[in-house]
């Protein structure tokens, strides 16, 4: 492939969670090594594979472990579940981002936002089942009788003594990830409100975190899931000027409406180019939508708003994360 454009390699290099991630930390790790004055970081494979060289993507190629590494058969099966639910949020974020923002870089912030759930599930699958146990809820009894589940963040606490995020982050810091990054691996906590996004991390970051939420509320049971995609949309409406239409056209087109019976883990695509446009399901929620009844309380529809949200800029010619370049 020494012959081809490095856009070509990008793609392919994209498909591969692990060859991405060891890309994105070898080109970040040597950039720490020149000093502060080496650029920023870098969070583009096209312009980390220009770095690097063609000889550096073949040696990040064979510095991987030949799978399934430590996992037995039952855990990478599991790995590989969790690795379709990060690649879908992924092009769920594609599918929502603003005009004119880099889908690469937009898949791979929604990627590194999951970096300590990825990382869990490898090197400690053990512990991450453990994780996932004590977010099942108990049986009901007569003094509680609507037991309910730990939260991610205590199940983490109790298991590893961190949470997943925190994990995340600190390895990010280890492989020289820049402060900026690091503050867009941080989903937007359920718990708190969605404010206005005042610049262009901040709405990268948003975005990906609505994507995560998404595709967290397809892997819900079917009673369930509609009221977590209409709870998600509420959030985020006003903060990103998307409505119920943008949603499902984002679900649909990414195809992760398509592998809801699946608990949103499907086929995995290419995620360079998304998956191709699919249908979605008829359901209540999208039939309001389309039909332009009236939204649940605090809920926007914005049908030409998405389209023209005007979008946090920077002095001409600055970099912006996420923009696409000449």
């Amino acid at each position: 492939m020494a012959g081809q454009h490095g856009s070509q390699l990008a793609s392919m290099a994209l498909k591969d969670m692990a060859l991405a991630l060891e890309l994105i930390r070898r080109v970040n790790n040597a950039l720490r090594q020149q000093g502060p004055t080496s650029g920023g970081t870098v969070l583009n494979l096209q312009r980390a594979i220009a770095m690097l060289g063609l000889n550096g993507l073949e040696d990040a190629a064979r510095a991987l472990k030949p799978w399934p590494g430590p996992m037995n058969e039952g855990q990478a099966q599991f790995m590989q579940s969790v690795m379709r639910r990060v690649q879908r949020a992924g092009q769920v974020a594609q599918a929502l981002r603003p005009a004119g923002y880099d889908g690469e870089v937009i898949y791979l912030i929604s990627l590194m936002q999951n970096l300590g759930r990825l990382l869990v599930q490898y090197h400690f699958p053990d512990d991450a089942q453990q994780i996932r146990q004590l977010q099942v809820a108990p049986e009901a009894t007569e003094d509680n009788p609507n037991p309910r589940g730990m939260s991610e963040q205590s199940a983490a606490y109790a298991v590893l003594g961190c949470d997943l995020e925190s994990l995340g982050l600190a390895v990010a810091r280890y492989w020289g990830l820049g402060d900026e990054l690091q503050h867009m691996m941080r989903r937007q906590p359920q718990e708190a409100p969605v404010r206005h996004a005042d610049g262009d991390t901040e709405l990268l970051r948003l975005t990906c975190s609505l994507a995560n939420e998404l595709v967290d509320a397809l892997a819900l049971p079917e009673r369930k899931r509609q009221a977590a995609i209409e709870l998600a949309t509420r959030r985020y409406a006003r903060a990103l000027g998307l409505g119920l239409r943008e949603i499902y056209d984002a679900l649909g087109t990414s195809g992760a409406i398509t592998d809801a019976g699946e608990s949103g883990l499907g086929a995995m695509s290419d995620p360079a180019v998304g998956a191709a446009a699919t249908a979605a399901p008829r359901s209540r929620l999208r039939e309001r939508a389309e039909s332009g009844a009236p939204a649940p309380a605090g809920m926007k529809t914005a049908n030409n708003n998405a389209n023209s949200t005007a979008q946090p800029g920077s002095p001409t010619g600055a970099s912006e994360p996420g923009k696409d370049r000449p």
